[in-house]
């Protein structure tokens, strides 16, 4: 074995290839996949960017993912480490998205989680933006829920924390935000 692949029943894997993994079992903290006779633990907060809402939706057992092979961790029982995220482009890195976006621009976006203190809005794969409430008067409006359409207006960019804030512009028949 080299410090730079792996080779077992003919199929040779190179650290930083990226290669096509299939599903065998998904759980609320990731999925374990295969490829040929090595198998990769992916966990949730590795296999994509942005919020993943549904797991067992959205990851089902039988299903191609494309990940990068990171290394190796046990030759003997063919385990490699792999990263999902890694086999993409990051939306926040060089030549991502959100080099794209600027402050004052509206984005049409899914309601993907209510809380106390704002809506996480998901513009883009990848990339979320956070809605605070608006004021006391917001509790005159219907309530917006998880899977709704809005519109965000974008009032601040954080490339750092990857971070987006924005406010909400409308709403579907015009509903606005009630906490």
């Amino acid at each position: 074995m080299s410090l730079n692949h792996i080779k077992a029943n003919g199929i040779t894997i190179k650290i930083g290839e990226i290669i096509p993994m299939y599903i065998k079992e998904v759980n609320e903290k990731g999925v374990n996949a295969v490829y040929g006779v090595y198998e990769a633990f992916i966990s949730i907060t590795d296999l994509r960017y942005g919020f993943i809402k549904d797991i067992f939706t959205e990851f089902q057992v039988g299903k191609q993912i494309f990940v990068k092979v990171l290394g190796i961790e046990d030759d003997d029982n063919k385990k490699i480490k792999v990263s999902g995220k890694q086999a993409q482009i990051n939306p926040w890195g060089e030549l991502g998205i959100v080099h794209q976006m600027k402050v004052g621009d509206v984005w049409t976006g899914e309601v993907t989680g209510v809380k106390e203190y704002g809506l996480f809005i998901n513009l883009i794969d990848g990339v979320d933006a956070l809605v605070r409430p608006m004021s006391k008067r917001a509790y005159n409006y219907e309530p917006v829920h998880v899977g709704d359409k809005v519109d965000v207006k974008i009032s601040e960019i954080d490339i750092n924390k990857k971070q987006i804030k924005g406010k909400l512009r409308w709403v579907e028949k015009k509903i606005r935000i009630r906490y």
